[in-house]
């Protein structure tokens, strides 16, 4: 882990396998392939190396947080927040769905609809953004201000006890 992490974040993090040859990672993908077959279980972010094949496609920048957030968890520690983050393997799926269609391409939904509000990650300008659906609009045509400058101060607030 790296200065990009906040420190009440590290304590929650267990790395993930650099590779597919991890012995940790190899039963796995013998447990999941004989289950679901060998097509989902390449589909799956298992390691640090397929977090980063999926970081380069979406066009993230190596130096944010929000790179070695994800290059570091396999599916975020869970808060008491009501807004569960996604894993990477959701934020990519989330990027095929309708309402993300409309979206310029430097944003990226980081969790759900569900509740009317979901959080949204700018790519170009490491800023996250809290949206209700009323805001949906104001959002789409660039008129909402950012509910946090930096995926950093976004990590601190969502894994502090801050209110929001």
């Amino acid at each position: 882990m790296n200065e990009l992490l906040p420190d009440i974040l590290k304590q929650y993090i267990k790395p993930l396998a650099a590779d597919r040859s991890d012995p940790g990672i190899v039963k796995i993908i013998e447990k999941f392939t004989d289950l679901y077959g060998e097509d989902y279980i390449n589909s799956q972010i298992l390691t640090q190396h397929d977090a980063k094949g999926a970081l380069n496609k979406l066009g993230i920048n190596e130096a944010t947080s929000f790179y070695s957030f994800y290059l570091h968890s396999f599916e975020p520690p869970e808060t008491y927040r009501s807004e569960d983050i996604f894993g990477l393997i959701e934020i990519l799926g989330a990027k095929r769905e309708a309402f993300e269609s409309e979206l310029p391409n430097n944003f990226l939904r980081i969790s759900s609809i569900e509740g009317e509000f979901s959080l949204f990650y700018d790519i170009n300008k490491d800023d996250v953004y809290g949206v209700d659906w009323s805001e949906s609009k104001d959002f789409i045509e660039g008129r909402l201000t950012p509910k946090f400058n930096s995926f950093f101060e976004f990590l601190n607030w969502y894994y502090s006890n801050a209110e929001e």
